[in-house]
């Protein structure tokens, strides 16, 4: 699998960039943690305070 690392400022997803890395997730065989890589380049999640 070809490793590209899009990274946006402030890390927001348009609806139909979410949808696309759904799909993603769905349809390829590769983890949760690999997707989150991949689309934020930082190897594990940080969660905020909701």
């Amino acid at each position: 699998m070809d490793k590209k690392i899009i990274q946006k400022a402030g890390k927001y997803f348009t609806v139909e960039e979410k949808h696309k890395i759904i799909q993603e997730l769905i349809s390829a065989q590769c983890t949760k943690v690999e997707i989150w890589e991949k689309y934020t380049g930082e190897v594990e999640e940080r969660r905020t305070a909701s």
